[in-house]
């Protein structure tokens, strides 16, 4: 699967329109962070694990969500994340990995889908990263919310549903020190090959490990 290109932008019913990467600055009132993290974002969305067609300018991914909120849902959506206005930053994807290893293009391209996803989905704004030992990963301010929310981000180039899951109990377990969000996408998910992405509100002081199927389920397209 990791050499077939990306054709399927019309084939699942796509929520809205299309979340560009060149907004993430925007987004968050910030002028930094396609710097730091876009070209990361575009290697993985559109060279590898899976590359896309020449001329594509986004692809789907299967967001996971648990949102805020008394009584929790969880829903299966598609958006699309999009690169266009980016054709220089494209042009330099090939690059990245003479610079970067794997591991750290996953995790700067996790962080930037995290932040387009936690801003369209939430409404959250980029607060400030934490520091190594302090917990999660960077807290955000999120509307009609007290004081900041953390957020613990993971990313997987390839990987099984049941490791991206795996991952995802993990981080909520051992990082996360109350309530927040916790993201985990893999760049190539399982045997579909899809971007998926894990956006899951939880609280560990409930006991309850939202994230591993607790509440309403349902999909939304």
């Amino acid at each position: 699967m990791s050499g077939e290109s990306v054709s399927r932008d019309n084939e699942k019913g796509v929520a809205r329109g299309v979340i560009e990467v060149a907004s993430l600055d925007e987004r968050h009132g910030r002028n930094d962070l396609i710097r730091v993290f876009g070209l990361s974002v575009l290697h993985r969305l559109a060279v590898d694990p899976v590359p896309a067609e020449a001329g594509t300018w986004k692809r789907p991914v299967t967001v996971d969500r648990i949102a805020p909120g008394p009584e929790p849902e969880r829903l299966e959506e598609t958006r699309e994340i999009g690169w266009a206005g980016l054709s220089d930053l494209l042009d330099r994807c090939e690059v990245i990995s003479e610079v970067l290893n794997q591991q750290e293009i996953t995790e700067k391209a996790a962080i930037g889908v995290m932040l387009l996803l936690i801003h369209e989905l939430e409404g959250a704004v980029l607060g400030s990263v934490l520091q190594i030992g302090s917990g999660s990963d960077y807290l955000v301010g999120v509307p009609g919310r007290d004081g900041p929310v953390e957020v613990e981000v993971s990313g997987i180039k390839s990987g099984s549903a049941g490791e991206a899951s795996s991952r995802l109990g993990k981080r909520t377990r051992e990082r996360l020190r109350g309530p927040g969000f916790v993201s985990v996408t893999t760049f190539q998910h399982g045997k579909s090959g899809e971007v998926h992405s894990y956006l899951h509100f939880v609280d560990p002081a409930a006991r309850v490990d939202r994230g591993q199927g607790k509440g309403r389920r349902g999909r939304r397209s």
